[in-house]
């Protein structure tokens, strides 16, 4: 049995007023409830108490948008059934147009207090319809039978017959060559079987559901599916209470997080020395003395392993959904800019050299080019988590045999900065158990990125493709080109400091 107390989300309990329930329940609400009665619950009663999704949110589902329209071009001659403010006149549509059997798009269906729109609605043989759900990703998840299952049981519910399920979904293989071949570009996955078998137990959540939002603020405990598949809008609200040094601030705590807070357990200098990590019982003990833990002999051979000059080195990159250019698959990682700090010995003043794409087209060949000449042939390349910087040079090099093996030199002398800190050298009280640059930056310097225009890296790449595909006025691409240079800049900056950080440590 779960405990009470802080692993519940704090918040005053509201009943529902009469006359201010919802009639029906829609499927991203269905999908809610699945997730977090308490994120359900909220949604129907108290709207206004939902944060909007924030701006890092924007760029995924206008790209959710943008695949939809185009791959609606699969389906020649359908027929869109109108945005409606009132659902009955989009249900009124929908019945019009199904005698035509015509493919259509956002069909309507009302039926036993639920109401879905359907992507696609394809006839099929004998008076049949197939079902298509259209995905930006480039595979089928559980979600997606989830919301299919929701509306198979809607539409059978309101009297048509389904003949197959599908998701269309990207084809993460395909490769643009010219012109986007739309019917390369996606790829179609038959879900029958998974729905069906799902939607036999949907009717019975759907009556839970409805139950549930009648009554009072459901007290949800919170949990991993608070992340998952993305942070939960109600988390600044259920998590707002937590203590300071609370265990969900465990490096890699995982299930041991709840495990705890079910023991009654909320901050870490209550958990037993026997239910922590190694790692985790050192980044108490920092907590404790509030004091760095330092393995000085570790880290000191880790430093004497670098070799000067050492290259302070990060990207930034876009990954349309849709490719943008030539020999560019959905989703791949496009540089257009780094900024490359170098230093020549230990705490020597740094030398700026940086690149960014000013012109719309495919900025590889220009960076590939302006890398190379900065990168030289010798020392150390630092990056920070540096998986991903090697990722892109690599792909620039599958891109450009010519100077592929010039490029893999430059891949081969990476370094990961983050390596004292992942493998626990060194450990911070003020890290919060992270080993994300933006946590350890402030814990052991005095730099940061308040100070930026540009804060995050999702927001660069949404800045650079308003700058360059935007239309925006040249005043504002000029401002925000310079945004972005400070920002990338900052990146190696930070890596400058920390790295001095670990210099005076040893």
């Amino acid at each position: 049995m779960r405990s009470s107390g802080l692993r519940y989300a704090f918040h005053q309990v509201h009943t529902p007023e009469e006359g201010t329930m919802p009639r029906t329940l829609t499927k991203s609400r269905y999908l809610d409830g699945l997730r977090c009665p308490k994120l359900l619950w909220t949604r129907w009663n108290r709207p206004e108490a939902v944060p909007r999704p924030g701006e890092d949110r924007r760029p995924i589902i206008e790209a959710g948008r943008a695949v939809e329209q185009l791959a609606r071009r699969i389906f020649p001659g359908a027929v869109e059934v109108p945005r409606f403010d009132n659902a009955d006149e989009a249900v009124a549509a929908t019945t019009h147009l199904l005698p035509r059997r015509v493919p259509l798009l956002e069909a309507a269906f009302s039926v036993a207090g639920r109401h879905c729109r359907v992507d696609v609605l394809l006839p099929a043989a004998d008076e049949h319809w197939d079902l298509i759900e259209i995905k930006a990703g480039g595979k089928v998840r559980e979600n997606h039978i989830r919301d299919l299952a929701f509306q198979y049981d809607t539409i059978i519910r309101a009297g048509l017959e389904i003949d197959r399920v599908h998701v269309v979904h990207l084809n993460s293989s395909y490769v643009r060559h010219g012109e986007i071949d739309i019917t390369q570009l996606f790829t179609r996955v038959d879900v029958t079987d998974r729905v069906v078998r799902l939607a036999a137990y949907t009717d019975r959540t759907i009556q839970a559901m409805q139950e549930l939002v009648a009554e009072g603020d459901p007290d949800t405990p919170i949990g991993s599916r608070c992340n998952v598949p993305h942070p939960c809008p109600l988390k600044p609200v259920c998590w707002g209470d937590l203590p300071a040094n609370n265990v969900t601030l465990l490096h890699h705590g995982g299930r041991r997080i709840w495990e705890l807070m079910d023991s009654g357990i909320f901050t870490m200098d209550q958990a037993p020395d026997d239910r922590l990590s190694k790692r985790q019982r050192i980044q108490k003990q920092t907590l404790a003395t509030d004091k760095p833990h330092v393995d000085s002999d570790a880290l000191r051979h880790w430093l004497d392993e670098l070799v000067y000059p050492v290259y302070h080195l990060d990207f930034e990159t876009m990954a349309p959904a849709m490719p943008a250019f030539d020999g560019v698959h959905p989703y791949q990682q496009i540089p257009f800019q780094y900024s490359l700090h170098i230093q020549h010995a230990p705490g020597a003043e740094p030398e700026h050299h940086e690149f960014l794409a000013t012109e719309p087209g495919d900025p590889r060949p220009a960076l590939t080019e302006a890398l190379l000449a900065d990168a030289g042939t010798e020392g150390t390349v630092l990056a920070w988590n540096m998986a991903f910087e090697k990722l892109v040079i690599e792909e620039l090099a599958e891109a450009d045999l010519v100077r592929a093996p010039r490029l893999m030199e430059v891949a081969k002398r990476l370094v990961d900065l983050i390596t004292p800190f992942n493998a626990f050298m060194v450990h911070h009280p003020d890290q919060g158990g992270s080993c994300s640059l933006k946590a350890v930056l402030p814990a052991v310097t005095d730099l940061g990125y308040d100070d930026l225009n540009i804060t995050a890296g999702a927001a660069a790449t949404h800045s650079y493709e308003r700058a360059m595909f935007g239309g925006i006025e040249p005043e504002e691409r000029s401002r925000i080109l310079s945004d972005l240079r400070a920002y990338c800049g900052r990146d190696t900056e930070a890596m400058i400091a920390i790295l001095a950080w670990l210099y005076g440590t040893v």
